[in-house]
């Protein structure tokens, strides 16, 4: 009886039935990759030796260096002087704003933080942070923190921008021509780079898992303005975009994907600088994320695991672990916690489907190092709003944190498993009033007790008729055409539901214009608690 239940859990949650459909239609593109090939097994050994000279999916110019475990919890040396060019900027930036002259300690950490949430959250993290920059807003950013679908605005983002130059709208134009086709169509030529990258990764004897063609398929979907080079880009390579201060600091998260973990994961997170491990305090250059370690030191020609791999691995919320399923339903289902754990308390913490992304440990022959690899799954799995790289436990602060929150489900619910990490780990933040938080497309919360505690920006991905109404017929925001447009209705139950990997032109234009509208409709009130943290430190 226990185990049916189970089964019929697993199979009404819509992590299972996402992850159990797309894991068929992978299976299904590996299959057509092997049909290609099946007239000549080696293909992939000659594809190989045909490329060995100008192909090098993971070389990133540090192949000859070695690498060593840090422990610490503090910002690297590198972020360090990062973070002093930008709040340079930023402070020139505030200063313009504000029009008066600032100190270095009146000069605000403001963070913003783009949560899961498939390539609906990809739209409306992409057009949200264009309207920050409209409105004046990103030119104070410090940091830009991102958990599954928003990955795949912010590492497409930074790599494009760093190759090609593209301005914010330009890039927004991009990506929804990018997701007007299928995911899962693959041309004759896109395929030959898929299996150049699958050749490169066994030469290089890396691990593979269903991240792999899922890391490939996001790659020649979302990078195909860099052409043959969509599947060679890294993270580390971002800091060349970020090295003078220029934008703000760009950071993916995932969490440890191991079963045991599952009641309070580590977190990790990756900069152009760093791969860490935020619950632990130890961390490896990013140009060394993949390799293989042993007693604290890289021991082989360092492979920097792509950015297709990266956003494969932090969008992977397919490996869902049953605990995760269950509670994700348990709420409609109206079992009370206590019903949940009698339930649970018997059943082996297993994921169905294997979505993680495979690792070499860097740990191996350390404390905390028994295993040669590690398995790291999308964050969102743990919750769906990336804030612990900017809540301190790394010595990285912010002083103003604005969520852009597109989490399918209750509004605030994200939230609310947020204030409760916080809470758990001893992490500054504010009391959070959910009354009404659903109805508003912003909302402010303070500690005025406690000036070191971050305000926190709350922005949901919903729409908001009276304000709409309000500003419909000006001349700023008559083109957004969103009368009738009911943001949270299609999360829940239409065509930005998560599962959808494909938006039509209409559609992306409508989920784009809703982020852009609340963003700029709600500028006095986001500026103005920017205004309110400077001129409490001026008095």
């Amino acid at each position: 009886m226990k185990k049916m239940f189970i089964v019929t859990i697993m199979m009404n949650s819509s992590f299972f039935v996402f992850g159990m459909h797309f894991y068929e239609k992978i299976e299904h593109a590996i299959e057509s990759f092997e049909e290609k090939i099946k007239e000549d097994a080696d293909i992939v050994d000659k594809l190989w030796h045909a490329h060995s000279k100008d192909f090098s999916l993971f070389e990133n110019g540090y192949e000859e260096e070695v690498a060593a475990v840090k422990y610490e919890r503090c910002i690297s040396d590198e972020e360090y002087r990062f973070f002093c060019k930008r709040q340079r900027r930023v402070k020139h930036a505030c200063e313009k704003m504000f029009g008066h002259d600032l100190h270095e300690n009146q000069v605000p950490v403001i963070a913003i933080v783009g949560s899961g949430g498939g390539m609906r959250a990809m739209q409306n993290t992409a057009s949200s942070v264009c309207a920050a920059k409209k409105i004046g807003l990103l030119n104070m950013v410090t940091y830009i923190t991102a958990l599954s679908g928003s990955t795949w605005f912010l590492g497409p983002w930074m790599s494009m921008w760093l190759s090609k130059g593209h301005s914010l709208s330009e890039f927004k134009s991009y990506l929804s021509e990018c997701i007007s086709k299928p995911f899962l169509q693959v041309s004759h030529e896109e395929k030959v780079l898929m299996l150049e990258a699958l050749a490169a990764r066994k030469h290089a004897d890396k691990y593979f898992t269903l991240a792999q063609p899922y890391g490939a398929l996001l790659a020649n979907r979302l990078l195909v303005g860099v052409d043959r080079s969509r599947h060679a880009l890294h993270v580390s390579s971002q800091r060349y975009a970020v090295q003078d201060g220029r934008l703000p600091l760009p950071i993916y998260t995932a969490i440890d994907g191991r079963e045991e973990c599952e009641e309070d994961p580590h977190w990790y997170e990756f900069t152009p600088y760093d791969a860490t491990n935020i619950s632990q305090g130890t961390a490896i250059p990013m140009w060394s994320w993949g390799s293989s370690f042993k007693d604290g030191t890289s021991c082989d020609k360092n492979s920097e695991e792509t950015l297709g791999d990266v956003m494969a691995m932090c969008g992977s919320a397919f490996a869902a672990d049953v605990r995760t399923i269950y509670k994700e339903l348990a709420h409609s289902l109206g079992h009370s916690s206590h019903e949940v754990e009698k339930i649970l308390k018997p059943v082996e913490l297993k994921r169905p489907l294997p979505f993680w992304a495979k690792v070499s440990n860097y740990m191996a022959g350390l404390e905390h190092g028994n295993h040669k690899s590690k398995k790291l799954v999308d964050a969102g799995l743990s919750f769906n709003l990336p804030l612990p790289p900017v809540l301190g436990a790394n010595g990285r602060y912010a002083d103003i944190i604005i969520i852009l929150d597109s989490s399918a489900g209750e509004v605030g619910g994200e939230l609310r498993k947020a204030e409760e990490y916080a809470k758990q780990h001893n992490l500054l933040f504010p009391m959070i009033n959910y009354t009404d938080i659903d109805k508003k497309t912003v909302s402010i919360f303070t500690d005025e007790s406690n000036v070191s505690v971050p305000v926190i920006v709350y922005m949901p991905s919903i729409s908001d008729a009276g304000l709409w109404d309000q500003f419909k017929d000006t001349p700023t925001f008559r083109h957004y055409k969103l009368d009738g447009f009911d943001m949270h209705k299609e999360t829940q139950e239409g065509f930005c539901q998560t599962q959808h990997f494909s938006y039509t032109p209409e559609h992306s234009r409508l989920v784009m214009n809703n982020a852009a509208f609340n963003m700029r409709a709600n500028k006095e009130i986001v500026l103005g608690v920017v205004r309110d943290w400077i001129q409490k430190r001026r008095a």
